[in-house]
This record gives C-alpha cells, structure tokens and sequence, in this order.
C-alpha cells in the first residue's frame, strides 16, 4: 500500500488549478465554491502525487525568440497546405505511419517535441515510447517516400529547435542537423498504412 507524504507548497499551488476548474464546472464563482475546489485540488494532490521530474537542461531565451518564429511559420505554412488539400474537388489523400528515432535522452525535449508535432497541423504523434526514444507519426497525404523524407525531416528539426531551447550543451549536440544526417542515411524504415 502507497503510503501519503506531507503535501509540499508546490502541492498546495497547483491544487489552485483544479480550485478554478471546480468553479467553471459548478458555473458559481464565490468563495465557498473556490474553498470546496481548493480542498479538492488539495486532496488530488495528496491521494495521488506526481512523481518528481528531474530537469536538466537550460533556458536560451535568443533561441526561443527563433523557436517560436520557426513554429509560427510551420503553423501558418501547415495551415494553408490543410486549406489547400481541403478545397481541392476530389480529396485523395496516401496517409503513413513513421517511425522517428530521437537522439535526445531528456524527457522534457520529448515531451516538448511530441507537443510541438501535434500542434502543427497534419502529423500527429500516435505513440511514443520513452524507454527506446522513438515516436510513431501519423502523416497526413504522405504517400510518397518524399513526403515521408519532408515529414522526418521536420520531426527531426523539431527535435533539434527544442532541444536548442532546453536541452543541455551536450544533449543538444547529439541532435544532428537534417543534412548531416540524411548524408549518413541510406535507407529509412517506415511503413505506409
């Protein structure tokens, strides 16, 4: 049986959150309503304690002026090609499936690739396994190997804008840039479905 520890100030602050949440929920914004939610974080937050995360990285914030611009850009650019396919007369779309191989070993530059990829429009990451650090995308009209290339190549691109923000020195060397790794690789294994 789990044994409950002493709640943590950090605890207390994000019962705050489920405190709001409660009160949306009821529709009532008073203070009772917000002491119950308060009181309810509070027990979530006990019963249930997330693990703690251990971050190891850095903040680069002249690299996150270029990181969020790059993500604009593939937003506004990913947009239009979904509006694009959307108002053709006959819509045929190839989906696939790929299989991307991260080279980052921290857990916040996965978490922070897997949410950058699905917020762009058109691949969503349909399983990720931190244990072997691979993704599974969900690309939408990527019937040919070129489309496959272009979406591995942003996925990768992604990887290495993130890890640039967030990641250590070191972590951040071990992402290789698309061309010096497309010059190493032959053969990309991926299956269409």
């Amino acid at each position: 049986m789990k044994r409950l520890h002493r709640p943590t100030l950090l605890q207390f602050i994000t019962a705050f959150v489920p405190a709001l949440v409660w009160m949306m929920l009821w529709g009532q914004y008073d203070l009772a309503t917000f002491l119950s939610g308060l009181i309810f974080g509070t027990v979530l937050a006990i019963v249930f304690p997330l693990p703690r995360l251990q971050l190891v990285g850095t903040f680069r914030p002249h690299w996150f002026v270029v990181f969020v611009a790059m993500t604009l850009w593939d937003l506004c650019r990913a947009s239009a090609q979904i509006l694009v396919l959307c108002l053709k007369p006959r819509l045929e779309l190839h989906n696939s499936v790929i299989e991307i191989p991260l080279h980052s070993r921290t857990d916040l530059v996965m978490t922070h690739t897997v949410l950058l990829i699905n917020l762009v429009p058109g691949t969503v990451v349909v399983e990720a396994s931190p244990s072997t650090r691979v993704l599974h995308l969900h690309v939408l009209n990527a019937g040919d190997d070129q489309s496959r290339v272009r979406a591995y190549r942003r996925a990768l691109e992604n990887e290495r804008r993130v890890a640039r923000v967030f990641a250590p020195r070191e972590e951040y060397l071990k992402v290789p840039e698309w061309k010096a790794f497309a010059e190493k690789t032959t053969y990309l294994d991926w299956g269409s479905r």
